[in-house]
């Protein structure tokens, strides 16, 4: 008997993952119930449960993004899935322990993230999806004509103008995945990245997007966050000028007038010509 295409390409990504060391009967419910007859998987990535009696499985096919999972039943059942339109990008992230995590983005949702000891199984899917181009599967629309996957354009534009201005050490070398990853939208554009002049005990930023101000901590070292009332619509700044830091003579502070606050927003800044492009951004709104 014929094996189903779904069923062929499975057992060969599977193959490919653990070289068949575990016999493959247990994996029948996912080439039968789970994938189409005809869909064919590219890679997959698989990841034992710390209980060590779950398992899941991470498929990359001709048509979507799907993680699978066979809990205490050991009936395999969909835990989430990406439809190919929303898939953003696929990346490796490092930890101190001895599992690294692979990290699906979509557009207007949560990523998925799968734990993973071994990193050839991880590396093939990254690589294989930035590779897909021009399939006949729904796959290719976001996918460049080069076979590379694109970051989403709030990363992109962050980074440039990062790039611009974050030249001073204390934050050359800072993770800003959060804030593009989780603050920003994946459409949002940044225009400009003003850091403050590092003399706090937190690291502030100003990042101005094509439909809001941030104002953004990063205080616990860790991870960025939005500082309170520090969210704005550009629809709702007046003013924004410079004035003499009161206990700093050699710095500025950009002070941002917002409608229906008493107090403006306040920040010193440690780079004069990304302060100028703020104030020449707002000007123009």
């Amino acid at each position: 008997m014929v094996a189903a295409h779904a069923e062929q390409t499975f057992i060969d990504a599977l193959w490919r993952d653990h070289g068949g060391r575990r016999g493959m009967g247990n994996y029948a419910g996912i080439y039968h119930d789970i994938l189409d007859t005809d869909e064919s998987v590219h890679v997959l990535v698989r990841e034992t449960g710390e209980d060590r009696f779950t398992e899941q499985i991470l498929m990359l096919t001709d048509r979507r993004i799907v993680l699978v999972s066979d809990g205490l039943s050991n009936r395999w059942k969909i835990k989430t899935q990406i439809g190919a339109a929303e898939v953003l990008r696929a990346s490796r992230v490092s930890t101190v322990l001895s599992t690294d995590r692979l990290v699906v983005d979509r557009v207007g949702g949560e990523p998925i993230r799968l734990r993973f000891s071994k990193g050839r199984s991880a590396t093939e899917f990254i690589e294989t999806l930035n590779r897909l181009k021009q399939t006949t599967g729904p796959i290719h629309p976001v996918m460049e004509a080069s076979g590379a996957l694109p970051p989403p354009p709030a990363e992109q534009s962050f980074l440039a103008a990062a790039a611009r201005t974050l030249a001073h050490e204390p934050y050359r070398y800072r993770k800003f995945a959060t804030i593009y990853r989780e603050i920003l939208s994946p459409d949002e554009q940044v225009q400009v990245v003003v850091c403050d002049s590092a003399i706090h005990s937190e690291y502030r930023l100003l990042v101005l997007t094509d439909r809001r101000l941030l104002h953004l901590t990063d205080w616990d070292m860790l991870m960025w966050s939005v500082k309170r009332h520090g969210d704005i619509p550009r629809s709702s700044i007046v003013s924004a000028r410079f004035e003499p830091c009161d206990y700093h003579g050699a710095l500025q502070r950009i002070v941002v007038q917002i409608e229906g606050r008493k107090k403006p927003l306040k920040m010193e800044f440690d780079s004069d010509d990304a302060a100028h492009e703020l104030m020449s951004a707002l000007a123009s709104r």
